[in-house]
């Protein structure tokens, strides 16, 4: 019936005084007082075996945009350092680097994935909002290279059909480009 209760977490005191459940934040914000605030439903150890999953290359999004662009004949090199953003798929013949976002992390504007959590909103939407300031300076940055930026949100790669086509359809012009300089 629900998860076990951490020994070692604090007990909370309410209005009367009574001692309550122990809060799984691990701590009391301020000691002597009634916590209100909604406690995670997970243990620390939890929610840091799930938070330690989350990953940063080779996520499905972006194995399924590899698959893709293999599939179309292109060739391509994977998070290069050297550029700024480290892009998750570099076509260098082509010049065009591309971006796999998950649409929650880099707030796609257009997804019912990117909304900020109810819970700690200062804290998340400063996060957030941060992730997505650097995703334009690493755009900028890499055209003022030469490079063309290409992003692919997560939300797009579940319809595989649609961005088979706006693939096909942003590649041969990076091509042509490149053929006629």
């Amino acid at each position: 019936m629900g998860t076990p209760r951490s020994s070692s977490a604090p007990l909370l005191s309410d209005a009367n005084g009574d001692i309550g459940a122990p809060t799984r934040l691990g701590f009391h914000p301020n000691p002597g007082q009634v916590f209100v605030g909604m406690a995670d439903t997970l243990s620390r150890e939890e929610r840091s075996r799930l938070m330690s999953r989350i990953r940063g290359k080779d996520t499905k999004p972006e194995l399924v945009v590899r698959r893709m662009l293999h599939s179309m004949g292109y060739r391509f090199r994977l998070h290069r350092r050297d550029l700024p953003g480290n892009p998750d798929i570099v076509l260098p013949r082509h010049g065009v680097c591309i971006f796999v976002h998950g649409c929650f992390w880099h707030l796609h504007s257009k997804c019912k994935d990117a909304r900020i959590p109810k819970t700690r909103t200062a804290w998340w939407r400063k996060k957030l909002e941060g992730n997505a300031a650097r995703d334009k300076r690493h755009a900028v940055a890499l055209r003022r290279l030469g490079w063309r930026v290409i992003t692919v949100w997560e939300c797009q790669t579940e319809k595989p059909d649609r961005l088979l086509k706006r693939l096909q359809a942003l590649l041969p012009a990076c091509a042509r480009r490149f053929l006629a300089a």
